[in-house]
């Protein structure tokens, strides 16, 4: 079958963007043109009435967004909003546009939880006249998963045998498989991103160090005397998480060495940053920020901080970063305690 024609359905969550992403992948590989569809659903009514007009422009918008966002990207891109049931109108603009392939997500809005069985994915699938390609939220399996990708994007560094540092609890089943594949040392720094009403702030690390974002402090007029309490709850907070997982020892030395700092995800600079600005005082040779799945626009603000950022792809839609792992369970401190004694080096310095 020649490709020529995609169509991408969208409800414009997050849970819809890995969908997006491979419907741009697949476009420029085929150099097939893209039609971005969005259907607005009537409200949950006993009868079928038009959506709200209110909701219309909005939808619009956001959908011309989305087109130029994948036109920029490199896709020959059209947009497409409809209305009334999604899998009906998906369907029809198959037909209507000559599409060749449908690619949209097994979950939208109406939540993570909302399996393919029975949803409007599983609808289409069973309707379409052409293939349809579902494509999940997550981008990995479990965290061990993204850490052997991540592994074999860090291999360049293997013969510097760096030394494998995670920035988080969540990070050391990734940190791990990173560390076996250097066959090298791992251990645990925890960070706190500090927050004010869901924004970040800046961050902290276990040992005090931290930075703050002054201009957004004093755009916002949080008062100083806040600031200080967050940072040190979040400090206390770290520091009871690294005796949980590490004792009263401290991190493994770093000295001369290249150090592989692992996160989960990055949805902002400052708890790499902070690790960085706490490391460089220990004189490492070098430092490298690994991250499985990285935001475009984060990446270039956590290199100003690093010598290298590596990750196995950026994407640009940031909210990509909140649905990386199927299983999105930390692991316990036992679980993590386990990961970090079958590979942990012995302290050479207090």
């Amino acid at each position: 079958m020649q490709t020529r024609k995609l169509l991408l359905a969208t409800d414009f969550s997050p849970a819809s963007a890995k969908a997006r992403d491979v419907a741009l992948q697949l476009a420029k590989t085929f150099d097939a043109e893209l039609t971005v569809l969005h259907v607005l659903e009537p409200p949950p009514y006993p009868y079928a009435v038009p959506p709200p007009e209110s909701v219309r422009p909005a939808a619009v918008g956001a959908l011309e967004q989305a087109a130029e966002g994948l036109r920029r990207a490199g896709a020959r891109t059209q947009r497409v909003l409809r209305e009334g049931s999604p899998s009906v109108e998906i369907v029809a603009a198959v037909e209507e546009h000559g599409v060749d392939l449908v690619v949209l997500g097994t979950h939208g809005h109406r939540g993570l939880n909302h399996l393919l069985l029975g949803s409007v994915a599983e609808k289409v699938v069973r309707l379409s006249p052409v293939p349809v390609l579902t494509v999940p939220p997550w981008r990995y399996l479990d965290r061990r998963a993204a850490g052997r990708e991540l592994a074999q994007t860090l291999q360049p560094l293997r013969p510097e045998r760096p030394l494998v540092l995670a920035l988080s609890r969540g990070a050391i089943p990734i940190a791990r498989e990173v560390a076996q594949s250097f066959e090298t040392s791992l251990d645990v720094v925890i960070v706190r991103q500090v927050e004010h009403d869901g924004r970040a702030l800046g961050a902290v690390a276990e040992d005090g160090t931290s930075l703050i974002d002054e201009q957004a402090v004093s755009q916002r007029a949080i008062p100083r005397e806040k600031v200080a309490n967050l940072v040190e709850a979040a400090r206390q907070s770290c520091r009871d998480e690294a005796i949980s997982l590490r004792g009263a020892r401290w991190i493994i030395d770093i000295s001369n060495r290249t150090v592989v700092v692992v996160s989960e995800s990055a949805p902002s600079e400052w708890p790499t940053a902070v690790a960085a600005t706490m490391f460089r005082k220990m004189g490492p040779r070098r430092i490298v920020a690994a991250v499985p799945t990285i935001s475009a626009a984060v990446a270039p603000a956590i290199a100003r901080h690093v010598d290298e950022v590596v990750c196995v792809e950026r994407v640009e839609d940031p909210a990509v970063i909140s649905l990386l792992y199927r299983d999105g369970r930390e692991p316990s401190d036992r679980e993590a305690v386990d990961l970090l004694s079958s590979t942990v080096a012995k302290p050479t310095g207090a």
